[in-house]
């Protein structure tokens, strides 16, 4: 004797639509793993482009930083030697001095302020 079943009744689920419902958690699962490859593959290269700006910043901020020293160095060697500038001319290099630093400690703010790669 052969005893067939079309249908079971489990609560409100029947046994025939598990194997449906199995597949659509597969499906779920698989697009769950695409979607964090994809949102991994963005986030390092977000973070490859935060290395590039750091490191591009960086070098703006030594830059700045070392033209602020030679205006330095040389307003040290004009006041040790026997150069005579006018009243004018160390106003205008005063303020040239202090448009430097103030610019290497915006930039340097700027620079610190763009996160380390991966600290997102």
């Amino acid at each position: 004797m052969t005893l067939k079943i079309d249908k079971v009744e489990i609560g409100h689920l029947s046994v025939l639509e598990i194997p449906e419902i199995l597949q659509k958690l597969e499906d779920l699962a698989v697009l769950g793993r695409k979607m964090n490859a994809d949102i991994k593959a963005f986030k390092d290269a977000v973070d490859a482009q935060f290395v590039a700006v750091g490191a591009s910043l960086d070098n703006i901020v030594a830059d700045e930083a070392s033209l602020a020293k030679q205006i330095q160095d040389l307003k040290n060697q004009i006041a040790a030697g026997t150069s005579v500038l006018s009243v004018e001319d160390k106003a205008a290099l005063d303020g040239v001095a202090a448009s430097a630093t103030a610019l290497v400690a915006r930039t340097k703010a700027l620079a610190d302020a763009v996160p380390e790669a991966g600290a997102l």
